[in-house]
């Protein structure tokens, strides 16, 4: 009985798992606004900086930027006006950063940037920035008990969430089906 109920605990588990992506969907395809962002970006930042994790250049890398501590990404060298910087990146101050980097962090190492003049395309590439963001994933609440049937007619067996009683010796495989066997363990 306990064999039954460790495979149907691990059948439903893989397919509870099967029905789930391991990473989030994007959209199948971004919007014009979004090329159009990226376009700008590639034009005007890319020679140093990327929006790809830890792939720091000369500048660094602008993953997730919205939301971070200015100045406070792991393993690049800022500078100390950009580290001293007491604030988080939101869509305001970028928007002033790429507009006139001076003003907002006198000091930074941003030269020869000198700044990107159109508010259009500062909102372009603010626009892309904040589209390169994973999305969040929602997974619905898992039941508090299944009740799963492997072979047609038989009872189905009840699953719930409690401690375990005995321990597992061993694991075996037959074909796709996995057994645990708990013999020699007490109960």
């Amino acid at each position: 009985m306990f064999r039954t109920a460790i495979s149907g605990l691990v059948c439903t588990t893989f397919l509870v798992l099967l029905g789930f992506p391991a990473v989030p969907q994007e959209p199948a395809a971004k919007g014009a606004a979004t090329e159009s962002g990226q376009q700008t970006f590639n034009n005007a930042c890319r020679t140093c900086h990327t929006t790809k994790e830890g792939d720091n250049r000369l500048g660094p890398n602008l993953h997730n930027i919205i939301g971070r501590k200015a100045g406070s990404l792991q393993n690049y060298g800022y500078s100390s006006a950009m580290k001293g910087a007491d604030f988080v990146w939101d869509k305001e101050k970028l928007d002033r950063f790429i507009a006139k980097p001076d003003e907002v962090v006198p000091g930074n190492n941003m030269k020869p940037y000198g700044g990107l003049a159109s508010a259009e395309d500062r909102a372009k590439v603010i626009a892309f920035l904040e589209s390169s963001r994973p999305l969040p994933i929602e997974l619905p609440e898992r039941p508090r008990s299944a009740k799963l049937s492997l072979i047609p007619g038989a009872r189905p067996v009840v699953l719930r969430h409690r401690q375990p009683t005995r321990a597992v010796d061993k694991i075996s495989t037959h074909g796709t089906l996995h057994m645990a066997d708990t013999s020699s363990s007490g109960a």
